[in-house]
């Protein structure tokens, strides 16, 4: 691949070498001067940036790249264990970057928080591929190029022996048991003490829940008892309407039977009263015909006389037939009122 040749020609190979010089340290040995590797840790994540941009790969890879440089310059680098792991993960993506080719575990997204310890045959293998390639890319020219060469020659010259995979896993607890004896002391005090709060927080929470809950019980117990109470009160209430009810239609039964009784008591005295009043005007018409009669027979009166009596009669029949007629209409204007409902 011409890229990747033109690449490797442009990169620092001192820096790396000093990266696979360091990643060769043992975990027991201390580094001289931590400022300084951190500063030398910057300018190969710097690096590795610049490469990422330049390899011919996908945009996806060149993403998961980016993520991983990210997230090696937020790893935690405060002493020895910690700095050798961020190395050997950035010597490990220059040297993948340089050959084209991004391999495990860089083809994924970093992981949240710290890092896991890189493989020892990882290491072993990026070592071993890095002290080929480095005689035959460049040829050293001046000073700085020569302590890189015989960095490399001399990782060369100690090649790596082949690691069983039991050899692996001694090596990885061996580390492990190394950072876990560089862990501050009071740390697990710390986390007793934070677990027994927590502890005795929810053992709190747990007696409030259980208050809580006894309270939401009783609760519910009176809204029951509340609803019945009211769902009873509610059923009386109905019962007193519809009895209430019933009382009023029968006495709005009573008052109209009362009031036609009434009616029918009126029109009778009514009828009474004008019996009684045509009766006395039919003996008066009587009276007045037998009168007439005698006055009639009466043969010492004159004849003026009686002609003046007979008219006087007639015209007092006249006026009480018209008295009489008046007396009916103004009895059925009365009456009327009365009857005009009647059922």
């Amino acid at each position: 691949m011409p890229h990747v040749t033109c690449i490797f020609d442009d990169f620092d190979v001192h820096n790396l070498s000093r990266s696979l010089e360091i990643c060769n340290v043992g975990p027991s040995e201390e580094l001289m001067n931590l400022e300084q590797q951190q500063t030398h840790v910057r300018t190969l994540l710097a690096q590795a940036h610049e490469l990422n941009q330049r390899v011919q790969q996908s945009k996806h890879q060149q993403i998961r790249v980016a993520r991983w440089i990210q997230a090696l310059q937020h790893q935690p680098i405060a002493n020895a264990t910690w700095m050798k792991n961020v190395l050997e993960y950035v010597t490990l993506l220059i040297q993948m970057l340089i050959e084209g080719r991004v391999e495990d575990p860089f083809t994924h997204m970093p992981p949240q928080g710290t890092l896991p310890v890189l493989p020892r045959h990882k290491v072993s293998a990026l070592v071993a591929r890095f002290a080929k390639k480095v005689p035959a890319r460049r040829k050293p020219s001046d000073s700085r190029s020569k302590a890189a060469n015989e960095c490399a020659q001399s990782i060369v010259h100690e090649p790596p022996q082949r690691i069983t995979r039991h050899q692996q896993c001694q090596t990885t607890e061996q580390d492990d048991q190394w950072e876990w004896q560089r862990v501050w002391k009071g740390a697990f005090e710390r986390l007793r003490r934070e677990q027994s709060a927590l502890q005795a927080q929810n053992d709190a929470l747990r007696v409030e829940v259980k208050e809580l809950r006894a309270v939401i019980v009783g609760h519910e117990k009176v809204a029951e008892k509340t609803q019945e109470e009211r769902e009873h009160v509610n059923q009386q209430n109905r019962a007193e309407v519809e009895t209430l009810k019933a009382i009023h239609a029968l006495e709005i039964e009573e008052l109209r039977k009362k009031h036609r009784q009434e009616v029918s008591w009126m029109i009778q005295a009514l009828v009474r009263e004008n019996d009684e009043a045509f009766q006395r005007r039919h003996r008066t018409n009587e009276v007045d015909e037998l009168l007439l009669t005698l006055s009639t027979t009466n043969k010492t009166t004159s004849n003026r006389k009686t002609n003046s009596v007979t008219v006087q009669s007639k015209h007092d029949q006249e006026h009480m037939n018209d008295a009489f007629l008046r007396y009916v209409d103004q009895f059925y204007e009365d009456t009327r009122a009365y009857t005009r409902h009647r059922p």
